[in-house]
Parts: structure tokens; C-alpha cells; sequence
């Protein structure tokens, strides 16, 4: 009789060494327990058939044992996760090595047994010890399963700024360096973080994708929907992504709670000072996420600007015998002078750290005198921020000393998201005042992780960000010099 139970242990089993890694990164465990599963699978088979005189017999202890090496997944998906089984989340996924945990199997464990124990609310401390002791035995490069891992291991330790930096730099690494479904969590996460904040255009640009994946595209379409009439082609494609969609119960929830009601702004009065005040007033008050906001702004730098200049032959004098007139109908004191100086100067401090906080093009401030004085200090604090990054980064690659290999990419992360907040907030242009600094700095220190280190995946990621960012800024050989760092190995 044929054994057919353990023609499908084979096939299966055989499936799964097909997708090992390249070179280095653990394939022979895969094809070691590959080997070890169809010895079982054959044994278990045809000794069932042969027990029960019956190929379904041995078709159905072939199959669901076939079924636990090849998508183990599966049973951690579906089982052991919604149960919050942690620990046992962890050494299954430990002994079956699914596919997303193949450039690192006990860091991709420990994905798992934190999501598990995240599963009905703050993880408990022994799972995160587990966590801490697999992770401290991690030896080798640092791959997407290990980053992976000290995001959630973060995110369950409420240090939700390392989190938010590693999962941004998780959701955009290589696809040889870190597999797709822990991308798919890092984004899920990165979006949700989005929604609860409010901020639609961040929950858009993650939830963005080059390729087409059902959830985001229903994230995107749905967001896109509410700000107007959709096309009869993009309704459709809305409603097969949600079909097709994983958390659609949660992530309709967050849609459906979030308030994109557009800022309303105050009538004006006619009286110049209390106008500006009574719009300084609503300006801090709003999230700098809130749709209109940056209108907001905008109308309030304009207030200022009538308020500073109300008589144009006194200036700020003018503004003090504004001040001047209130103070007496109030009964207060009547010696105003300098006051109105002051209290502008206070206004800008106020508004620039409104507009720092916000994400989208400061654009919008142009033409208002008071807005272009935000808009250059902004400008300082960003190029300030980028400035002392690559400090601390030089100062350390000129002792060749580096962090741990997480934080190392903390770093990467946090200034990468520095730079491309730059260039959101006051557009591509602000580039050139760091793009040479940036690529000498970012360069030695890449080399620095890439070859004295060993840690290709950082090296190989930090040498394809520069060659993207700094490409068009730098001389045509140093540009020539990045094109031939960014083809360097990943592994």
C-alpha cells in the first residue's frame, strides 16, 4: 500500500528547505530539522497505514504533522497567540523555525512570545526575563527578526519613542534582510500609533506601500474616501482589500473613531490685539496633527503681524498704546512700555514650537513676516538636530567605538527621521545645507560597522540610505563612491 501520509510529509518538508536563507543566516537548521521532519513524517506514516490498514490513516497523521513544519505559523497564529501562551509561543516557534523567524530564530521566537504576551494587556515580567535571556545569547549580525524583537520588547516596556524609531527602521529594511510579515507588523503598529495620535497624513505615509497589499490599500483608500467622492474603481478596490484584509474589526474601529472635523477659527472682531490673542489662544490649543491646523497658523501669524503693525507710524509703539488702553480700562497698572516687544517675542517662541511639532510643509507661513521668522527657527532646530546626531556619531567613529548593535540602529533610525522631517517641514532644498556632512560622516561610519565590525545588514542599509540622500548633493566622485558602497554584500 502507498504510503500517501508520507508523500505529503515529504513534499511538505521538502517545501520548507526550499525556502532557506542565503548563505550564513541559518539555513542549515532549517535543512537539518527539514531532514529530521520527513524521517518522522515517513516513520509516522507508514506505521499508521500499516496499523490501520488504510491510506486515510496515514493521510491524517501525515497531514496535520506535515502541516506543523511547514506552517507553523499557523498554530502560532491562530492558537497560541490569541490564547496569550507566550513561553509556549516561543519554544514552538523555537523547533518549527517558521519563515519569518529564518534570519534569526530565537529573536523571531521572541517576536511571537511578546506578541502573545501582549495579547491581553501588559506583558507579564516573566515573559519579558525570557525575552531578555534569548536575546542576551543573540551572537552574529543583526538581523530584521532581532530589531523586531527589541521594538515589541520596548513597546511592552513602555519606551514607546525606541519603539516607534526601530519599528520605522523595521518597515523599511530590505526584503533579504528582514521577511515581510514582520515588515507587515511593523507597519501595522507604526499606522496604529498613527491613528490613536490622530494624525492622518503619518497613518497614510506608513500605511503606504510600493507593492500592493490588501490592508494598507484599504487603510489609504478608506482615509481618502472620507475627504471626498471616490470613483466607482476605487470603491471597488476598497471593498476587495477589506476582504482581503487581516484586523479588519480593528483597524475599522480606529477609523471609525477618528475625527478629521476641520479646525474652526473665530469671526474677527475688529479690534486687532484681541483678535491675535483670541487666535494665539486657539492655535495652542490644537493638536498640530488637526486637519486645518497649519491654516490655523497661518491666520494667526497674519493676526500678529496686523496686531504689530496696527498705526503704521509707531510700531511697536502703537501695540503699546494698545497696551496701554486695555491696561486702563482694566484698572491696572498704566506703564506699558517694552511690554508689547515682550510679549511678541513670547508669541514667536510659542508659535515655532507649535510648527516644530508639526509634520507636513511650513510652506504655508510665506508672506507673513511672523511666519518666516517660525519658519527660520524651525529651520534652526532641525539643522541643530541633524548637526548634533552626526556629532555625537563622529566622535565615536574617530575613537572606532560603537553601541550595541540595536542601538546602533536606534541611531540610524532616529537620524534618518530627522532628515526627512527636515525636508517634509521646508522641502527638499534644506538638504544642501547638511548633504556633504552627512554622507563624509555617514560614510565612515558605515564603513566603520561594515568592516571592522562585521555587521552587514546596518553597513549595507546605512550605504543605500546615503547614496538616496545625498546622491544629488554631493561631488560626482564622492557620488560615484556611494554607488559602488551601496552594491556592497548584505550578508
Amino acid at each position: 500500500m502507498f504510503p500517501v501520509g508520507a508523500l505529503a510529509g515529504v513534499l511538505a518538508a521538502t517545501q520548507r528547505g526550499r525556502r532557506a536563507p542565503p548563505s550564513g543566516v541559518g539555513e542549515f537548521l532549517v535543512v537539518l530539522r527539514s531532514i529530521a521532519a520527513t524521517i518522522a513524517f515517513i516513520l509516522v506514516s507508514v506505521y499508521a497505514e500499516k496499523w490501520f490498514q488504510a491510506p486515510v490513516a496515514g493521510m491524517s497523521v501525515g497531514i496535520p504533522l506535515a502541516m506543523v513544519f511547514w506552517r507553523p505559523s499557523l498554530f502560532l497564529e491562530r492558537v497560541f497567540l490569541p490564547l496569550g501562551w507566550s513561553r509556549v509561543a516561543y519554544y514552538f516557534a523555537v523547533w518549527t523555525v517558521p519563515v519569518p523567524v529564518l534570519r534569526g530564530v530565537r529573536a523571531g521566537a521572541c517576536v511571537y512570545s511578546l506578541r502573545a504576551a501582549l495579547r491581553r494587556g501588559p506583558a507579564p515580567e516573566a515573559a519579558l526575563a525570557l525575552v531578555d535571556r534569548a536575546l542576551a545569547k543573540h551572537k552574529g549580525p543583526v538581523y530584521g527578526p532581532t530589531l523586531t524583537a527589541h521594538a515589541f520588547l520596548a513597546w511592552a516596556r513602555g519606551d514607546e519613542p525606541r519603539a516607534q524609531a526601530l519599528f520605522e527602521a523595521v518597515s523599511r529594511l530590505l526584503p533579504q534582510i528582514v521577511s515581510r510579515q514582520h515588515r507587515r507588523f511593523a507597519r501595522q503598529w507604526l499606522v496604529a500609533q498613527a491613528f490613536e495620535r490622530g494624525n492622518v497624513e503619518t497613518a497614510l505615509r506608513h500605511a503606504d506601500q510600493r507593492r500592493f497589499v490588501p490592508w494598507s490599500r484599504w487603510v489609504a483608500d478608506t482615509l481618502e474616501a472620507r475627504r471626498g467622492t471616490p470613483g466607482a474603481w476605487v470603491s471597488l478596490r476598497r471593498w476587495l482589500a477589506h476582504l482581503l484584509s487581516t484586523h479588519r474589526l480593528v483597524t475599522a474601529g480606529y477609523l471609525e473613531s477618528l475625527d478629521e472635523t476641520w479646525v474652526k477659527l473665530p469671526e474677527p472682531t475688529g479690534d486687532v490685539l484681541a483678535d491675535a490673542l483670541t487666535l494665539h489662544h486657539r492655535v495652542l490649543g490644537l493638536s498640530p496633527a488637526a486637519p486645518g491646523a497649519m491654516r490655523a497658523l497661518r491666520v494667526a501669524c497674519s493676526a500678529w503681524d496686523a496686531a504689530a503693525g496696527a498705526a503704521e507710524a509707531g510700531g511697536n509703539g502703537a501695540l503699546d498704546a494698545l497696551f496701554a488702553r486695555r491696561m486702563l480700562a482694566l484698572g491696572g497698572a498704566q506703564d506699558p512700555a517694552g511690554l508689547a516687544e515682550r510679549l511678541l517675542r513670547d508669541v514667536e517662541g510659542d508659535l515655532t514650537a507649535f510648527a516644530a511639532q508639526m509634520d507636513g510643509p511650513l510652506s504655508g507661513l510665506d508672506g507673513s513676516p511672523l511666519g518666516e521668522r517660525v519658519v527660520g527657527r524651525v529651520r534652526e532646530q532641525c539643522l541643530g538636530d541633524i548637526e548634533a546626531m552626526l556629532a555625537t556619531i563622529n566622535a565615536r567613529v574617530r575613537d572606532a567605538r560603537v553601541l550595541a548593535m540595536q542601538d546602533e540602529w536606534l541611531e540610524f533610525a532616529n537620524l534618518r527621521a530627522a532628515a526627512e522631517r527636515a525636508a517634509r517641514r521646508l522641502g527638499p532644498n534644506v538638504r544642501r545645507y547638511y548633504g556633504e556632512r552627512l554622507f563624509m560622516v555617514g560614510t565612515n561610519w558605515a564603513c566603520l560597522i561594515y568592516n571592522t565590525h562585521k555587521e552587514r545588514p546596518l553597513g549595507n542599509t546605512l550605504f543605500v540610505w546615503l547614496q538616496e540622500a545625498c546622491a544629488d548633493l554631493i561631488s560626482t566622485a564622492n557620488a560615484e563612491l556611494a554607488g559602488r558602497n551601496a552594491k556592497c554584500e548584505w550578508y
